[in-house]
């Protein structure tokens, strides 16, 4: 994704098939041109809408892409995903922040701790990581 301004924010995509998921993200990226690229929230809606089923939607009537079937949700859903990761990117550039903390984490003592629900977090011990890793 680019922004009118010229931040660049990269995302990654999984599962398959990759060049379906792939051109899902230029068409879905599309809906995207002229959003506020900081409010991945409202861009994320927008995304996630036009590829639901809708009134006066079934046949792309509306001027959005038609709903798409529910057996393509796992690839609409990479998709999306992957615009929402740039987004996050584009955001950590433009504000001159790391994403962990946009997300509302912190770093203490080389570990992150990030939220998983109300009053519940998962700790991660980066170096501890890389000493099992190597």
């Amino acid at each position: 994704m680019r922004t009118d301004q010229g931040i660049t924010g990269y995302g990654e995509v999984q599962g398959g098939p990759q060049g379906l998921i792939c051109e899902m993200a230029k068409v879905l990226g599309d809906l995207a041109i002229g959003m506020d690229a900081m409010a991945h929230e409202g861009v994320w809606e927008r995304l996630f809408s036009a590829t639901s089923p809708r009134p006066d939607g079934l046949g792309g009537w509306d001027g959005l892409p038609a709903p798409l079937p529910r057996n393509a949700r796992p690839q609409v859903m990479a998709a999306i995903g992957g615009i929402d990761i740039a987004l996050w990117d584009i955001k950590g550039k433009a504000t001159a922040l790391p994403v962990y903390k946009l997300l509302g984490t912190h770093m203490q003592d080389g570990m992150v701790h990030l939220p998983d629900a109300p009053g519940f977090g998962i700790d991660i011990d980066w170096q501890q990581l890389a000493r099992l890793r190597a």
